[in-house]
């Protein structure tokens, strides 16, 4: 992967929600694929609104 870091912090991220089929669980599916294993995980949070802008840390 080139940075092997161990937290990646976004700035923003599409605010689809928290559900397998959301924006930051398919970046975190494609880290884990690129690195060959279950190493990064999301945190899950509370819906929000639609307009609403995300920061996100994947650790």
């Amino acid at each position: 992967m080139g940075l092997d870091a161990d937290v990646y912090g976004l700035m923003e991220i599409q605010n689809n929600g928290f559900e397998t089929t959301s924006a930051l669980a398919a970046l975190t599916r494609a880290l884990n694929a690129q690195h060959g294993s279950d190493v990064y995980d999301y945190v899950k949070g509370p819906s929000m609104p639609v307009a609403a802008k995300r920061q996100s840390l994947q650790a």
